[in-house]
């Protein structure tokens, strides 16, 4: 079994429209999606989260959406200076979240932003057309495999065993209080490390774990 990261920018979907305009937004689906059809109409049913980087920006962003032609609902459930919980009914014939269906995958999280993408991770059966598979996305929009690995047991945030024992020394170490408890050559020395080379696993492990830690917020 391979685990598939997968961008897509949909045309003429509210999401990914609302992610090219607001970069900088980061918006992720929560709960189980649902569709029901009304006059041969596609009605699609979702929960969603967003955590934006200013009070104007959260306002431009619920503007934005309240002008979304195919959304016919839009209800915010709860909002934050910087952060809004909605969700949305919206018209749609075809969604990414479909067409991945289609192909037997499974989803291994829910839609989120990820570099102005609509981004899904999906455990898919090894041997996988995935040329194919991303030719038939070319009929909602423009796909792009981001991540393909064979899914298998290992360490989180596919972090080295290096970077997973520098980050937690320094949280267990105090070296994320204010003030720090402790500082870079002590823990390097705890490590029986340099201090240059202790520093470049932490940082390392740092890049791959906030912007996970973000995306899993909520």
């Amino acid at each position: 079994m391979n685990l598939l990261k997968l961008g897509i920018y949909h045309h003429g979907c509210w999401f990914s429209q609302l992610i090219e305009k607001f970069p900088h937004l980061h918006i992720k689906e929560i709960g189980s999606r649902s569709y029901h059809l009304t006059n041969r109409k596609k009605i699609n049913e979702g929960l969603w989260q967003i955590i934006a980087s200013s009070v104007r920006e959260l306002e431009e962003a619920i503007s934005f959406l309240k002008k979304q032609k195919p959304i016919t609902k839009l209800v915010l459930l709860q909002k934050g200076k910087t952060t809004l919980t909605f969700s949305t009914t919206w018209i749609a014939q075809k969604t990414s979240y479909d067409q991945l269906l289609k192909e037997k995958g499974i989803y291994a999280s829910n839609c989120y932003s990820h570099r102005g993408l609509e981004t899904y991770n999906i455990y898919l059966e090894e041997g996988k057309d995935l040329k194919k598979l991303i030719e038939e996305l070319g009929g909602i929009g423009e796909a792009k495999i981001l991540r393909l690995e064979k899914a298998e047991e290992k360490l989180p945030y596919q972090l080295t065993p290096k970077q997973l024992s520098a980050i937690t020394r320094a949280v267990n170490a105090g070296y994320y209080s204010w003030p720090k408890k402790v500082h870079l050559d002590q823990l390097a020395a705890q490590q029986g490390e340099k201090r240059r080379a202790f520093q470049n696993n932490l940082r390392k492990a740092e890049e791959k774990v906030l912007p996970e830690l973000l995306n899993n917020i909520f």
